[in-house]
């Protein structure tokens, strides 16, 4: 559910990709994912989804970073899955935006509240 990004010496680099394993199904409309208080080198990092896909088109982001160890964390890497049906509008302060995921990009220790909006993907 979450795995840390490293640097060739095996050193965590300030990265972090959140929820790469996540089944399509667990982002039908009314769920919700939910870690709490997950170790990483970063500090312990708690996240919350809850999906409104097919109401509204939107993903609604909770992201909280406690205890920050001495490592920065500077990006984080947001995947949600969903078979290339919609693709994610970029938030304006995101950097990549892919089909099925994006890159929020920040240097902070604290709480992440978003509204990631969707579209249709063009075939």
């Amino acid at each position: 559910m979450i795995d840390e990004t490293r640097d060739g010496n095996k050193a965590p680099d300030g990265g972090l990709f959140l929820l790469s394993a996540v089944p399509e199904n667990w982002l039908d409309e009314g769920q919700v994912i939910e870690l709490r208080d997950m170790p990483t080198a970063y500090g312990l990092v708690s996240v919350r989804v809850k999906s409104r896909l097919a109401s509204k088109k939107e993903v609604r982001f909770s992201f909280s970073l406690k205890k920050p160890a001495t490592v920065s964390l500077k990006k984080v890497y947001l995947r949600l899955a969903n078979s290339g049906k919609l693709k994610p509008i970029a938030p304006l302060d995101s950097g990549d935006v892919r089909q099925d995921a994006f890159t929020l990009q920040f240097n902070f220790s604290g709480v992440m509240d978003k509204t990631i909006h969707f579209e249709q993907a063009k075939e």
